[in-house]
């Protein structure tokens, strides 16, 4: 049921969203999260392969630019190339590495040509984690499945890292710790 404050909340801001929406970029996706952990945690914990399918893929296999497995416990680097299986679904994802330093921030491509980037950086005790999807497609099947279908899944995914790094329990853990 609307009240009187939801008449007044779109009076008020309606012109400022519409402003906005404008000029909103759809072809990328970008979130942030807070976690209490180290950096080199983090980073394997989202980089190698057994780490990654406590938290993210059923199983992963991680190569090095010579398409040598890493084994579960190296992260990627650049050039790297991955096949994922995703935890709840079907289907299994081929990609690279761009860029990455081995420390703080990682790229790759996804699902074909779009880009992901992992960003991290220390700020108050505790690392902020930045994710940019970019190269989204406009298309309605894509904007369905990116926006309506994985985002929830990826906010979980996080999630799921989080609770990992900071309590050690992941809330969807496929494989024992």
């Amino acid at each position: 049921m609307l009240g009187p404050g939801t008449v007044l909340l779109s009076v008020a801001f309606g012109p400022y969203f519409r402003a906005n929406m404008e000029n909103f970029d759809r072809t990328r996706s970008a979130t942030h999260s807070a976690v209490r952990a180290k950096l080199s945690d983090m980073y394997r914990g989202c980089w190698s392969s057994s780490a990654i399918e406590q938290w993210f893929m059923s199983w992963a296999i991680n190569r090095d630019a010579d398409d040598e497995d890493l084994g579960p416990d190296t992260a990627m680097s650049e050039d790297c190339s991955y096949t994922w299986r995703w935890c709840g679904y079907g289907g299994v994802e081929h990609g690279r590495t761009n860029k990455a330093n081995g420390v703080y921030h990682l790229q790759f491509n996804f699902v074909g040509d779009r880009t992901v980037y992992l960003r991290m950086r220390e700020e108050d005790e505790r690392l902020i984690e930045e994710l940019v999807r970019s190269k989204i497609p406009q298309d309605e099947k894509s904007k369905r499945d990116i926006r309506l279908g994985s985002d929830p899944g990826r906010s979980f995914c996080i999630v799921d890292l989080k609770s990992l790094l900071e309590g050690g329990l992941a809330i969807g853990t496929r494989k024992p710790r």
